[in-house]
């Protein structure tokens, strides 16, 4: 069973167990200092973690057995999902890489096996407010990743939240609710109120005041945009993101590593060079507020590059 440990934390990490370690050593490491191979702290929370734990204990009578293991993957297959994904494109609207980056992220999860059983699931037909609810009361959710309009109007006034996310019904008819109350339903799902939530990731325009207010009901890690962003940045964003928590990664290296996946977009264009222009492939994104105002360029000078980048949004990631 302690064998079985070790290709379980194979699995999670995809590393090689003890490399580096010769054979006194690692002796020394596992016998006398009852040392394990490390697991970040997502991947010890996970299911599987917490079986690689229990594979590997030091008790042997304590250890499960492979009956015991299958039950408890089959229980948990049917019980919890690691990541919700609710993608909404409305007639009005049409948003036509969404689900493709649902799909996407599914699939990396998936490969990866971060959650040994479990399951994340994609809803896009019957995608409204009360459908979340009811997903979120009735199954234990980790990870919620809202794919979308994220700014569709509610209230001007200037101490209330003026936007809401643009949910969608079976026929592609728009359904909002007030923004508080997605934060109430999505809140009441925390660790802290005895849930399992702990990421929402709305990935549409100017989402940063919902995703504060659902950080500030205790959601260990909300990732939003405080701006437009382009629909392409988005799922490259997104992919990226999730792929590095698949891995096993923390929020915020996460986070990082999917902006630099957005930089490194590319796209035929010109570079400028002492002899002239040269063909070459050029950033397509830049992570900047599309509505900024824009630098003047120096008098009689061509761009250093073109086209110049587009400018897809800012991200925000909100820690506890």
């Amino acid at each position: 069973m302690y064998s079985f440990g070790i290709i379980l934390w194979e699995l999670i990490t995809g590393d090689v167990p003890w490399a580096g370690e010769t054979a006194a050593s690692l002796m020394m490491a596992v016998v006398t200092n009852k040392r394990r191979p490390e697991l970040s702290e997502p991947q010890a929370k996970s299911i599987l973690g917490g079986l690689t734990q229990r594979c590997w204990g030091q008790e042997h009578a304590r250890r499960p057995s492979f009956e015991q293991l299958q039950r408890e993957l089959q229980a948990a297959a049917q019980q919890s999902l690691d990541l919700l994904c609710f993608v909404c494109s409305p007639r009005i609207s049409v948003l036509k890489q969404a689900l493709d980056e649902a799909r996407e992220i599914k699939g990396e999860l998936e490969i990866r096996g971060e959650l040994c059983g479990g399951r994340c699931e994609i809803v896009s037909h019957d995608a409204t407010a009360e459908k979340l609810r009811q997903l979120l009361s009735s199954t234990p959710t980790r990870r919620f990743l809202f794919s979308g309009h994220c700014n569709a109007p509610w209230d001007q006034a200037a101490d209330a939240l003026r936007e809401t996310l643009a949910f969608t019904e079976p026929g592609g008819g728009v359904v909002t609710v007030e923004p508080a109350t997605l934060a109430s339903i999505l809140n009441s799902h925390t660790q802290a109120k005895g849930g399992e939530l702990e990421l929402v990731f709305l990935n549409g325009c100017n989402s940063e005041a919902l995703g504060r207010a659902v950080h500030q009901g205790g959601v260990a890690c909300v990732v939003c945009w405080k701006t437009r962003v382009h629909d392409r940045a988005a799922r490259v964003f997104a992919c990226a993101f999730f792929k590095k928590i698949a891995a096993g990664g923390r929020c915020d290296v996460a986070f990082e590593e999917a902006k630099r996946a957005v930089e490194c977009v590319t796209r035929k264009g010109t570079i400028r060079t002492p002899t002239g222009p040269m063909d070459a492939e050029v950033p397509m994104f830049e992570l900047v507020d599309p509505d900024a105002p824009r630098m003047p360029t120096a008098s009689g000078q061509p761009p250093p590059r073109s086209p110049p980048p587009t400018r897809a949004g800012v991200p925000l990631l909100l820690l506890l």
